[in-house]
């Protein structure tokens, strides 16, 4: 049975973590920055733009086919 990466499941799983990593690390804090400095430091309007990107992640695992290869024709190799 082939799933969401196929045989590239490992390759897949590593770019999914890294873009993870990459926007905590990197660009959650200097989004934070802007919002407290765009709101007059109103920590609440930073945690409403956590809970939608958090909602808008649901969202896509939601939608997400793991078990449709994205290349049928590799997939039957």
């Amino acid at each position: 049975m082939h799933g969401l990466g196929g045989n590239y499941v490992g390759s897949l799983a590593g770019a999914m973590n890294t873009l993870g990593q990459f926007g905590g690390a990197t660009v959650a804090p200097a989004v934070i920055g802007y919002i407290l400095t765009w709101t007059n430091y109103y920590w609440a309007a930073v945690f409403y733009v956590s809970a939608a990107v958090y909602c808008c992640g649901i969202l896509c695992w939601a939608f997400l086919d793991p078990v449709t290869p994205l290349d049928p024709e590799r997939a039957n190799r």
